[in-house]
This record gives C-alpha cells, sequence and structure tokens, in this order.
C-alpha cells in the first residue's frame, strides 16, 4: 500500500503526509524499508521527512531534497491485498488527497488515472465504500474520458457486476458526465451485451 502511495503521490506536500503516518507507522519493518530505500528515490524523500526514523534508515533520508519535481516513479504491481488496503486508506479523511489527485489525472494523465480506477475497482473487501468508488472515481473518469476509452470501460464495467448494475440502474447520468448522449448509448451498449 505505502509503495503504490508514494508511487502516486504527485508532490511533496503529499509525500510529507504519507511519511507522517504510512511510513512512520512502518519503523518496525527495517529491513524492508532498508531495501525498498536502496532501490526508491521516492522514498528515501519520504524517509527525509520522518519524526524518530531509526539510525540504520538515517544514512538513506533525503532531507535535502526540496526540488518541485518529483523523482520519476516506478512502475507498479499491487496484489489483491495491496489493492484492499489501499481502497481502506483512501477513504479515510487523511488522504483527502486522492480524490483532488485523481481529478487532476483525469485531466492530464488519464492512463494513470485508469490505473488507479482499476486498483480501486479490484478491492470487494469494503463494499460499503463501492458506492463512493463509483460515484466519486468512475464517473468523474468517464465525465472527462468516455469518448476516447470507451473500449477499456465498457470492459471494465463487464469485469464488475456491481459497476455494471450501478450503470444500467442510474435513472440519469451521473453528475460529471456531459456527454449525456454519449453515457446513454455506453449503458444501452453494456446493458444489450449482458443479455446476449
Amino acid at each position: 500500500m505505502v509503495q503504490v502511495m508514494v508511487a502516486y503521490a504527485p508532490c511533496l506536500d503529499v509525500l510529507a503526509l504519507i511519511a507522517a503516518g504510512p511510513v512512520e507507522d512502518l519503523f518496525g519493518l527495517t529491513k524492508l524499508m532498508l531495501d525498498e530505500a536502496e532501490k526508491n528515490p521516492r522514498f528515501r524523500i519520504c524517509l527525509g521527512m520522518t519524526n524518530g526514523l531509526p539510525p540504520e534508515l538515517e544514512p538513506f533520508a533525503d532531507r535535502e531534497n526540496r526540488i518541485p519535481t518529483l523523482p520519476p516513479a516506478r512502475p507498479m504491481d499491487a496484489t489483491a491485498e495491496e489493492i484492499t488496503l489501499m481502497t481502506a486508506y483512501f477513504h479515510y479523511f487523511d488522504t483527502m488527497w486522492a480524490s483532488k489527485y485523481l481529478e487532476e489525472l483525469n485531466g492530464k494523465q488519464p492512463d494513470e488515472a485508469l490505473f488507479i480506477l482499476r486498483l480501486l475497482l479490484g478491492s470487494r473487501e469494503y463494499p460499503h465504500v463501492r458506492e463512493e468508488v463509483f460515484r466519486d472515481a468512475f464517473a468523474r473518469f468517464v465525465g472527462k474520458n468516455l469518448a476516447r476509452y470507451l473500449t477499456e470501460l465498457s470492459t471494465l464495467v463487464q469485469e464488475h457486476e456491481d459497476l455494471r448494475q450501478w450503470c444500467v440502474n442510474r435513472k440519469s447520468s451521473p453528475v460529471h458526465v456531459k456527454d449525456i448522449e454519449g453515457w446513454t448509448a455506453f449503458v444501452h451498449d453494456i446493458a444489450r451485451s449482458h443479455e446476449q
């Protein structure tokens, strides 16, 4: 979960939030943290923004890096357990930045936004947040990227029956969707393909 959050943090301020919570909570896992610090410059920046860093991690803490542009993120694969934990963590107050960042990605880096949307939809351990994922992540992505990602979105909906039902059972288009005709055609197509 922490690796994914570090990889997708949009700025130093967000890395500081991750450092002050999730990273500090990992101080008991020194060996794993050392391994990550050796290969991940973003994680070293996080270490440099923590309090109470264990002495063996101190040589890896980047306390001087205050550049506005972060080092590029490593491509990440996430396990089902990591996805579950990240989904739950996104839901809590101290990661309110996540929805704002996802909205920025929808406009500027939609491929990255789609990756995060897939992660969020991958978790089934927290059914009480599914409606919020549909409304706040899926609908916002569709609102900006329906025409460009029609094939990917159709596949995603077919992979998640609860998402398909959410789309088909809506009386109107989600508030973030401006292309009403495109949304109507999309819903019609996924309903028809399910009947076949």
